[in-house]
């Protein structure tokens, strides 16, 4: 599954079974959606050029990135830093 803004997924709780389950779904979910529904449904938002709104508060919390849009991806970056690592275990991307 590639990565999206939000992912649901609909179930019972209480079944000790399924609960072992949803928690290994959520573990694989958790590094693609940047939001995590549970019986709910998602706003229906799409990462293009025409949903933007950004600006100061009240329509955003941060004015550096918006809620939906090209933009609202940079959310959801997680920046790793690689310290002490050797460069043959470095990403190629980071390789000298």
């Amino acid at each position: 599954m590639p990565g999206s803004l939000t992912a649901t997924v609909h179930g019972e709780a209480g079944d000790p079974a399924d609960a072992e389950l949803v928690r290994g779904l959520f573990a694989q979910l958790e590094s693609r959606a940047g939001r995590l529904l549970w019986n709910g449904w998602p706003t229906g938002v799409a990462v293009a050029p025409a949903m933007q709104h950004g600006g100061p508060w009240p329509a955003t919390t941060s004015p550096l990135h918006t809620s939906v849009g090209t933009t609202a991806v940079r959310r959801f970056l997680v920046p790793v830093v690689y310290q002490d690592v050797p460069e043959e275990l470095l990403p190629p991307v980071l390789r000298a």
